[in-house]
């Protein structure tokens, strides 16, 4: 079963992923929701065994159906008989159950199992048992708890998971029997009573109670009956009134004649059934969303199945957010960080996105600021999930903030019809909301944004190109002042203008030139100081002087060869060594000159160098373009004319693709041409004259093909007038004839032919004098009568007809006259409509019903339809060409409506002026397509045709067109080529580059052009040129050398290149060198880097140093102090804030900024409240839907069903609730098709919820808003698990089969949904907590808060290993040491820890169920315990598995690993669902709960796991995850801050150890951190004091909120106290700010521990402050405590002495007995009758009471009231007249009865409650619940309790004692 349950998920998945239209997709998905298999409970209820069931017997359907129903109590349940095994120790909790529960289904009919049934009657005459508040059942009292237990938590889980009730008292039963299987029996339950089960402690027995929510019939079962045999179950109607004994009698009456079947009235069981899926079903039919346009039109629910989401973005996510949203846009109700903000304002710019929430992020804010900012904006939201938690918590936001009158829950329990209509009314009621405060807060919120921003980036934007902040500057500044560096510095040439890489350049050289001087001393004292170079040794110095003498002689030989060299070329003597590269030039050149010949160098071309460099130029052109088409297209290409072709293409769009758009519109063209004659014959059939276009073709086809179907009529009824103006009336006439026809047919053997000739009036009066006179005796004295029995009995065929049976028959044939006298009346419209096929009374109906069914058919055709069928000449050709001629039409249509669209989209209308494609005529698409072909096959000789788009086959067409043209160019050009380039021209085969040398040569060289033509060797001429070039080379670099060697700067002549200076003068300079050179090396070493440092603006330095003025020690530090106040400078006069900030102002400004953000979030809730009530209709003469709805609310019964409600009152309510917050199953349930849409959709937890399910709530709206999270829990299968009956699956296998169900999620994702990251985390108050899921599951982008302590202090996660505990593996498949511990762990909390709440976690079904059995255990042995267990409504304990746990959190987590070693020590690496795929989803979700502290309870550690054995991502996280549970060690990637832009803190940090405290930095694991954490010496593990610079996280901050106030905020909420520290101000002030911070940190250590402080329990007690909402004539209220609850008046019970000793006590007296008890009433009363009984057997001593006792008290009481002033009130209770009732405490009492909650008087509450609202001019009805138990004494509150109290709430309403203005009670006004 459970397989086939997976495999339909899969199956659902896949036909929304199939391929096929929207609706064919939906609608597979929709088939499978329909079970009609015998798996449904509902068409087959299992008994005995296993199943989760509890069958009672022995009762009556309607004593049942009337005790919970029409009666509305409560029952109880009893066991068949005593178990075997009697014990005290509460074995009810063992296996034991599971075993009687066998025993007992395997002899279910044991005659002696159940008790016989007491016959007792009552004053009714009927038995007493059977309408007593018990009902009787098989199991015994151990197996009856174990199930009753069974079935509470898995309805109450359900519940909460699913937003489904689905536990019913399924009354009366059909037995059946399908055609397959005939001789077994099926039961399908007939009435199904929606109830709950409730207990007030573990130790007290289940009650069963109505919900209150509607009785519906088996709604699958009357599918099912109705599809496979034609049976119709008859509905329920006003089940308030429904009498269930007809109710099965009818069923019988439908079933008779069925042997085998029969109605079992009185079997009832109670069970868990759903209607869920077939809800859905219905909901998703196509024909129900027909009103709309169908499902293909609704945009969302294309986007979600078929098409996606393309070309959908979302705003950046790295924006400026302050730029982008204004203040007066911050429609923020409650605190919003910086992803949150830009998901809020996405969405409120209507964009669809999907909003990933990783566990603790605050999803459910954001989707309250969502949903308030939508109401502000007057648009209608659906909120929706599947989790009642997900919906509560964000109507509790929305409550807490005065929105949540806006939303109406329709979600499971809370979808009750008579509470629905009275919180519309009391929405209806609301006043006009007021605001006291004026102030602009927008202007000045945004003035103090401003500033703030302002700041920020002041202080951190960087200078360029140093690229250094203010913030930076002053930290090194801050640090140089510590190491003494003050005032000493010196000027650097441009120090703002350095780059960071070149400051540390300049600073790598100042340290190298410092470690220089200091090995050669002071430069300006050095031997070599006044020379360059002095460093040669004695033999170089020789080598010099030789070579001085060498190139003096070489000197003056290379004069006289250059001279004559140039000479010969006719230039001037060379007066310097460089003078000889003019020859070498000038020779080149000639060598250099092309072979074009002498004609070629005296063209008259080279004259004018343009036109030769323009035949190059065209010959290029020409060779390029044809290289450019050469992967384009082929050379036909170059010859084909492609002006149309191109301009064709043009008019489409450029992405159209060749092969496909534009080869399907030459398809059109082709089929089109295919279709003319067959559409042109078609017209003419139809004497069609208008152009044909696509709709008319397409009318033109449906009408022919209706040809060969006209049925056989005259052609003037066919064509009669009375078709077009009254189907239904023919229709009603042809239904008239039917019944007579019928009548006639029943009568025919009851009446004589006589009678149909009788007067109609004169049968009425007989039969109303028949039917009046009854049955009296006395009748036939009635002369009227007999005139009346004789008339008719003379009609009969039989005068001896019972009466009842004549007039039943007279009855029919009254009807069957009026029938043939309508007939007759009508016979001119039948006649006309059906022509000769009419024969009044005697017409075939059959055949005339089909002719008015024929008819229908015909009116989408329009008007003239059947003319046009009646003229038809050749009817079946007509037919046959609208077969052969419909596909093609659908077919163009389906091509050309997408190319159409693309068109229209770029405004590119082909059709001209029409738009709409179907209007456009058929020629003109054919004239169009003629082109579109035509270009088609043209781009066929382009390359690659089919795979172009069209703007790739225009750049190639444009391609072929140049290189037409470039070819065209070069062949004019061509005449000058030939004679300027000589042999060197061939055409377009010339080389261009070799062309272009030429053109070159000519245009450098045009003076040589004649020497050229001339010259015959000039390679003679350039060898010698190139000799004496190179000698002067050579001769320059040797006297080059010379000079550089000795760094010569004595002569400014030659001081320049050597082959610039005068020969004259370089010899003469040569010949007076001496040179004695020692130490130059290193002198030329200092030299290099002093002239380096210089030349990078470190003069100054070098200066100092030479002269010894500046020490080499203090060089580095100057030069920093020197730059970086040069950079501080440049900063001041950037911005001259810098010099004058003030920390203090700065901080007024924050604060006032905290405040104007708080106030512009009141505001913003005044304004979404506000805009709420501008909607709300008026009620002074409302009409439509408002006057139905006020209609339903002034009812006190009899109202309308909600989902009928919403059919005829939608805009009413969404006026009244724009808001809804429903379940998908209710969104199916209570929302018809087509009559609610939503601007907006949410649906959170969407990870859990299946695409099937969402897709109804999808067609409600415009908007998506996808909220969930991929890396948690799929949709989970816990909801078909707990509906079968199959207990022994496996749970192991459970996970991996979820895991492949895919959900709405996850589809959108695939859709293309665009998604974006919530990522401040929330939740953890200790970063350990999360520290695993944001490290192996969301890379490290989570915000996490880090805790102000460590684990030293006790929070975070906790490890507790039991290595004894061992898993049964084979059997139980739970781990029961491991469970009992956990157990008592939680006894533990409950008593120590009872304001924290808390939750179980574990990894199986199997183990959760073992850990639930060992606290109910705990539970019944300690019930001291109960209040803990009963507190904390909005989070109550739970124990739950992994695969439902998700969306719920806790202040502690309990996790139970349960898999490990067996009893033989063995290990298997199965760890359940997390072992499988997704399971690491399983595990992130169940590690992620704890907000305070996560213990985990394991046999086995992270050193039992073998990574060689496992497999699956959730294995390796577990072993991490326990590795980090027991070492307190996680291997975080967390990059480190860069230490540049931390200098501030470092020094701040150093000071403070100076001071002697101990101190952390960048405290925290991810995305926010503290910049410094003092730790406090005497608490380990706390932080006293975080210090918050303003430094990178200031700057880093998103928005002025992030930055100055959620930061702060959030950090408190985990335990910080905070200090901001302004980093200005520690530079201006660094001592006074040192000690001001000192005194903090001092202050801080006083200030109480939080986690050392035990914390109260959240309540409100009276007398209470009172917050209010302004609306007009009245305020909406809340409660804030204000001053402890003054004591109550402690309840007294009677003690007086009696005669015991004397009397029994059923022997008193009656006078004497009603003196006792008026005694007891006037101390105690009100008192219950009952506990009167009570105290009478407790004065006399008697430990029970019997029979004679209650008589004789019963009595007492009786003559008590009638002889004094003891009256009854409240039915049960004894009370002296006029006495004033107080609430009592009954805390010490000796009576146990008296603290039960049926035994509490509801006058004593009333004046409680009564007492509380005056004093505190009002109070919620949750606060009342509180106060008033802890007033009567009780510790706890019990479910019983608690709805007692509230059922008198109600009952003072109703009463108009009080009257509920929004959610408060308020004493109503007296008039």
């Amino acid at each position: 079963m459970e397989q086939t349950i997976v495999g339909e998920l899969e199956k659902e998945i896949f036909s929304l992923r199939d391929s096929g239209g929207l609706t064919d997709k939906i609608e597979k998905a929709r088939l499978e929701l329909l079970d009609l298999s015998t798996r449904n409970r509902l068409l087959h209820t299992p008994r005995g065994g296993r199943a989760k069931t509890v069958e009672v017997v022995h009762e009556l359907a309607a004593a049942m159906y009337q005790t919970l129903v029409q009666d509305g109590k409560r029952v109880t349940f009893a066991p068949g008989k005593e178990d075997p095994k009697q014990s005290d120790a509460l074995d009810s909790l063992d296996d034991e159950g599971d075993a009687s529960e066998d025993r007992l289904a395997s002899v279910r009919n044991d005659p002696d199992l159940v008790d016989q049934p007491d016959f007792e009657l009552d004053e009714n005459g009927r038995v007493k048992a059977q309408w007593d508040e018990r009902l009787t059942t098989r199991l015994t009292s151990v197996g009856l708890q174990k199930r009753l237990l069974d079935l509470y938590i898995d309805a109450k889980t359900l519940q909460e998971e699913q937003g489904v009730n689905v536990l019913y008292l399924a009354i009366g039963y059909l037995r059946w029997r399908a055609a397959s299987t005939p001789q077994v029996d099926r039961f399908a339950p007939l009435v199904l009573i929606p109830v709950q089960l409730e207990r007030g402690t573990a130790g007290e027995k289940f009650h069963l109670k109505w919900t209150g929510d509607d009785v519906d019939p088996n709604l699958s079962l009357q599918l099912f009956l109705h599809r496979e045999f034609g049976l119709r179950l008859p509905n329920i109607g006003d089940f308030e009134t429904l009498d269930i004994n007809a109710y099965m009698g009818a069923v019988e009456a439908m079933i008779a004649g069925r042997p085998d079947w029969s109605v079992l009235q009185n079997d009832a069981i109670l069970g868990l059934f759903s209607f869920a899926k077939f809800m859905m079903y219905r909901d998703l039919d196509p024909a129900g969303w027909k009103s709309v346009g169908g499902m293909e039109s609704i945009s969302m629910l294309r986007g979600v199945v078929s098409d996606g989401f393309p070309g959908a973005t979302l705003t950046d996510e790295n924006s400026s957010l302050d730029a982008l949203i204004a203040p007066e846009k911050m429609r923020y109700v409650v605190d919003c960080d910086s992803s949150q903000a830009l998901v809020v304002h996405d969405v409120l710019q209507g964009k669809n996105i999907l909003v990933q929430g990783p566990p603790g992020t605050g999803k459910s804010q954001t989707i309250a600021n969502i949903i308030s900012a939508a109401v502000a904006e007057n648009k209608r939201v659906l909120f929706v999930a599947e989790k009642m938690a997900a919906l509560e918590v964000v109507k509790r936001r929305l409550d807490h903030v005065g929105v949540g009158v806006a939303c109406l829950e329709l979600h499971s329990n809370k979808a009750n019809k008579r509470s629905l209509l009275e919180e519309l009314r009391q929405t209806l009621n609301l006043g006009d909301p007021k605001r006291n405060g004026t102030a602009p807060i927008i202007e000045q919120l945004k003035e103090k944004r401003e500033l703030l921003n302002a700041h920020a980036e002041r202080l951190h934007h960087p200078l360029f190109p140093a690229e250094l902040t203010p913030y930076q500057v002053f930290g090194h500044l801050v640090r140089l002042r510590r190491q003494g560096y003050v005032t000493e510095s010196l000027p650097i040439d441009s120090p703002v203008s350095w780059a960071p890489h070149e400051k540390e350049a300049r600073a790598a050289l100042l340290r190298e030139l410092i470690e220089r001087i200091e090995v050669i001393g002071v430069p300006n004292e050095h031997a070599w100081s006044g020379v360059q170079n002095d460093g040669l040794l004695p033999n170089e110095r020789d080598r010099l002087i030789e070579m001085v003498k060498d190139l003096s002689m070489r000197l003056e030989q290379w004069t006289q060869d250059a001279t004559t060299l140039h000479r010969t070329l006719d230039l001037a003597i060379p007066a310097r060594l460089v003078d000889v590269e003019l020859a070498v030039q000038r020779a080149q050149a000639l060598v250099e000159a092309p072979a074009v010949g002498p004609e070629a160098f005296q063209s008259a071309v080279w004259d004018d160098q343009e036109q030769g460099s323009g035949v190059i130029d065209a010959l290029e052109a020409a060779q390029q373009a044809t290289i450019a088409i050469a992967g384009t297209a082929n050379e036909q290409a170059l010859e084909v004319n492609w002006d149309s072709t191109r301009a064709t293409l043009i008019d489409l769009t450029p992405l159209f693709v060749l092969g496909a758009e534009i080869a399907t519109l030459a398809l059109v063209h082709d089929r089109l041409t295919r279709l003319t004659p067959d559409l042109t014959r078609l017209a003419q059939l139809l004497a069609e004259e208008k152009p044909l276009t696509l709709d008319l073709a397409f009318r033109l086809t449906a009408i022919a093909e209706r040809a060969t179907t006209i049925p056989e009529l005259d052609r003037d009824a066919l064509v009669a007038h009375i078709w077009e103006r009254g189907v239904d009336a023919v229709e009603d006439l042809v239904t008239t004839v039917e019944k007579l026809q019928q009548a006639k047919l029943q009568l025919s053997t009851v009446f004589r032919d006589a009678a149909w000739s009788k007067d109609a009036a004169e049968l009425e009066a007989a039969r109303s004098q028949l039917f009046m006179s009854g049955t009296n005796v006395f009748r036939i004295l009635n002369a009227q009568w007999r005139r009346a029995n004789q008339l008719v009995r003379a009609l009969l065929s039989n005068p001896k007809l019972q009466r009842t049976e004549m007039l039943a028959a007279l009855d029919i044939l009254i009807d069957a006259k009026a029938w043939l006298r309508k007939i007759g009346e009508n016979d001119a419209q039948g006649l006309e409509a059906f022509g000769s096929n009419w024969q009044r009374e005697r017409s075939n109906t059959s055949f005339l019903h089909g002719v008015v069914a024929w008819m229908r058919t015909l009116h989408p055709l329009g008007n003239g339809v059947r003319e046009r069928l009646a003229d038809i000449g050749d009817r079946v050709l007509a037919t046959e060409i609208a077969k052969r001629v419909r596909p093609g039409l659908g077919q163009i249509l389906k091509d050309l409506t997408p190319i159409h669209e693309a068109l229209l989209a770029i405004e590119r209308n082909p059709w001209g002026e029409e738009i709409i494609l179907q209007r456009v005529p058929i020629t003109v698409i054919s004239a169009k397509s003629a082109c579109w072909r035509s270009a088609h096959e043209q781009t066929a000789l382009l390359t690659n045709s089919a795979e172009l788009t069209v703007e790739q086959a225009l750049n190639s067409i444009e391609k072929v067109q140049h290189a037409q043209q470039a070819r065209n160019a070069l062949a004019t050009a061509a005449l000058q080529g030939a004679p300027a380039f000589g042999p060197f021209w061939k055409g377009i085969s010339s080389t261009a580059s070799e062309l272009r040398s030429i053109a070159k040569w000519m245009s450098e060289n045009s003076d040589l052009r004649q020497l050229a033509a001339k010259l015959t060797a000039p390679q003679v001429l350039l060898t010698r040129a190139e000799q004496a070039s190179a000698m002067s080379n050579e001769l320059a670099a040797q006297v080059a050398e010379v000079m550089g060697s000795l760094q010569f700067e004595g002569s400014a002549e030659l001081a320049s290149d050597m082959s610039h200076a005068p020969l004259p003068s370089l010899i003469s300079q040569l010949k007076s060198w001496q040179d004695t050179p020692e130490g130059l090396r290193a002198w030329v070493a200092y030299l290099a880097l002093a002239n380096d440092a210089k030349r990078k603006g470190l003069d100054e330095f070098v200066k100092g140093l030479s002269s010894g003025e500046l020490a080499t020690s203090h060089a580095l530090g100057v030069f920093e102090l020197s730059y970086f106040e040069a950079v501080l400078q440049a900063l001041v006069q950037r911005d001259r804030t810098l010099a004058n900030f003030d920390g203090q102002r700065q901080s007024q400004v924050v604060s006032s900024f905290v405040d104007l953000d708080r106030e512009r979030m009141l505001l913003a809730r005044y304004e979404t409240v506000k805009a709420h009530h501008a909607q709300i209709p008026r009620q002074g003469g409302a009409t439509g839907a408002t006057a139905v709805l006020m209609g339903e609310m002034a009812k006190k019964k009899g109202h309308l069903p909600i989902r009928q409600l919403m059919q005829k009152c939608a805009p009413a309510i969404q006026a009244l609730k724009p808001v809804f917050m429903m379940s998908p199953l209710s969104v199916a349930q209570f929302l018809p098709a087509g009559t609610l849409d939503f601007d907006m959709l949410v649906i959170d937890e969407a990870s859990q919820v299946q695409p099937i399910d969402a897709l109804g709530a999808i067609a409600r709206a415009k908007q998506l808003i996808v909220v969930g999270d991929e890396r948690q829990l799929p949709p989970t299968r816990f909801f078909a698990k707990a509906l079968g009956d199959d207990t022994d699956q496996d749970d192991d296998e459970v996970g991996a089969q979820a895991a492949d169900v895919e959900s709405i999620l996850g589809l959108c994702r695939a859709r293309g949904l665009p998604e974006r990251m919530l990522r401040w985390h929330y939740r953890s108050r200790h970063q350990s907590l999360i520290a695993v899921s944001n490290h192996q599951f969301y890379e490290g982008k989570l915000f996490i808060v880090p805790s102000a302590y460590t684990s030293e202090a006790g929070v975070g996660l906790r490890f507790h290993h039991m290595p004894e505990a061992a898993y049964d593996r084979g059997n139980t498949r739970t781990n029961p040491k491991e469970a009992k511990e956990v157990a008592r762990a939680v006894l533990a909390h409950a008593q120590n820890t009872p304001q924290l709440t808390l939750g179980v976690a574990t990894f199986s079904a199997q183990q959760r169920r073992a850990i639930m059995d060992e606290v109910e255990l705990l539970r019944r042995q300690h019930p001291e315990t109960e209040g803990f267990f009963a507190d904390h409504p909005s989070e109550p304990f739970f124990v739950k598995s992994l695969e439902n746990i998700q969306g719920d959190e806790r202040d502690v987590i309990f996790i139970s690993i349960g898999y490990g070693r067996d009893g033989q020590g063995h290990m298997t690496m199965n760890f359940g669902p997390v072992s499988r795929d997704g399971g690491e989803r399983r595990l992130n979700v169940l590690i992620s709960r704890a907000k305070s502290r996560c213990e985990v309870f394991s046999s086995i550690t992270d050193e039992d796991i073998d990574p060689e054995r496992v497999k699956g991502k959730g294995t390796f996280a577990l072993k991490l995850f326990l590795n980090y549970a027991r070492t307190g060690r996680l291997s975080l990637s967390t990059p480190k801050r860069d230490t540049r832009h931390s200098v501030f803190e470092q020094e701040v940090a150093s000071a403070l150890r100076s001071r002697g405290y101990d101190l952390h930095t960048d405290v925290g694991i991810a995305g926010l951190f503290v910049d410094i954490a003092v730790a406090d010496p005497e608490k380990p593990g706390r932080y006293v004091l975080g210090i918050e610079c303003d430094g990178l996280s200031y700057r880093d901050a998103k928005s002025a909120r992030d930055r100055d106030r959620l930061r702060e905020s959030v950090l408190r909420d985990k335990g910080w106290q905070i200090y901001r520290l302004w980093s200005s101000d520690w530079f201006h002030r660094p001592d006074a700010e040192l000690e001001r911070l000192i005194a903090a940190i001092e202050r801080a250590k006083t200030e109480p521990d939080p986690l050392g402080e035990q914390a109260q329990l959240a309540r409100r007690a009276v007398p209470v402050d009172i917050e209010s909402v302004d609306r007009g004539e009245f305020a909406e209220m809340g409660l804030v405590e204000a001053l402890d609850d003054p004591e109550a008046e402690v309840y007294v019970e009677a003690s007086f002495p009696v005669p015991s000793a004397k009397l029994e006590l059923h022997q008193i007296a009656a006078g004497q007995m009603a003196t006792f008890i008026r005694n007891i009433v006037e101390i105690e009363g009100p008192i219950h009758r009952s506990e009167v009984v009570v105290r009478m057997r407790t004065l006399w001593g008697l430990q029970r009471a019997g029979s004679r006792i209650q008589q004789a008290v019963e009595e007492g009481i009786s003559s008590v009231i009638s002889i004094s002033d003891v009256e009854m009130i409240d039915e049960d209770f004894l009370a002296i007249k006029g006495q004033e009732f107080k609430a009592r405490d009954r805390t010490a009492v000796n009576s146990l009865t008296l603290r039960r909650p049926e035994f509490l008087p509801p006058s004593e509450i009333n004046a409680a409650i009564v007492t509380i609202v005056r004093n505190n001019l009002g109070a919620k009805p949750e606060e009342l619940v509180t106060v008033v138990s802890r007033r009567l004494g009780y510790k706890s509150t019990s479910p019983q309790l608690r709805r007692l109290i509230l059922d008198q709430c109600e009952s003072l309403v109703r009463s108009n004692t009080l009257c509920l203005r929004g959610e408060m009670l308020t004493l109503a006004q007296s008039d």
